[in-house]
């Protein structure tokens, strides 16, 4: 059996309810164990045709499936919930299903990326992530996943642009993101913060990979007929109220 963690988000229609059918579909399958499940977060959407806040929540599966085969079984339950085939990254949705790590693997092929290319800046994955796997690490990174939240954490976030027009990029963005300071070396962001473009290469746009790293996550009720159930607690979430 191999240990996998995917993401839910949606923001059409009675999400929570749609990841709870979801996750039934999931559990329902002869080679998938529902193993754990994050509370869900209220996030601000990222990209501009995004339309409103999302709710994002997180799950430990076990499964003998493959991680191409697991693909394949979150896409029929996203299609048995009512979402099609092709559409936009940043499109509202009422369910998405993302697969962030397959154990140890990593793989690379033009259906799928693992671990998740954009899972190590996107709080809206990382927090629902923290609450049921703090201590699982990335696959390539090698930083837990609570390392890589916490190192976003901090206001006004570290940001390094290793970027050959690095001074342009920055005045152009820095009314857009009040929030970040921007370091004048790499030795600023080396315990905190962000080295940009990064690596794994980002699959979002300068903009959205800060916007996904800075945006508002707030905890939210648990999935409806899915209490929460942790895995190893975090330093940060033992010393925090449920």
């Amino acid at each position: 059996m191999t240990e996998c963690l995917i993401a839910l988000g949606g923001n059409m229609g009675d999400v929570a309810s749609t990841f709870a059918a979801a996750l039934e579909l999931l559990a329902g399958h002869d080679d998938i164990t529902v193993r754990n499940v994050s509370r869900c977060f209220v996030t601000e959407p990222v990209g501009s045709d995004a339309g409103d806040s999302y709710l994002n929540a997180a799950a430990r599966l076990e499964t003998t499936l493959d991680p191409t085969r697991l693909l394949e079984a979150t896409k029929q339950v996203e299609a048995e919930l009512g979402r099609g085939p092709h559409h936009a990254t940043w499109a509202p949705r009422s369910v998405d299903l993302d697969l962030i790590t397959c154990g140890n693997t990593v793989l690379e092929n033009h259906r799928l990326k693992i671990p998740h290319p954009g899972c190590w800046y996107r709080r809206f994955v990382l927090d629902p992530l923290c609450r049921i796997a703090p201590t699982t690490k990335h696959p390539i990174l090698n930083r837990t996943f609570e390392e890589l939240r916490n190192r976003l954490l901090p206001r006004p976030l570290p940001v390094w642009l290793d970027l050959p027009d690095r001074e342009q990029t920055i005045q152009e963005l820095r009314q857009q993101f009040p929030q970040i300071h921007w370091a004048s070396g790499p030795e600023d962001v080396a315990d905190t913060g962000l080295t940009l473009p990064g690596s794994p290469a980002p699959p979002d746009s300068l903009v959205d990979v800060l916007a996904a790293a800075t945006g508002s996550v707030e905890l939210a009720n648990p999935i409806p007929n899915w209490p929460e159930s942790q895995g190893p607690r975090s330093e940060l979430e033992s010393g925090l109220e449920s």
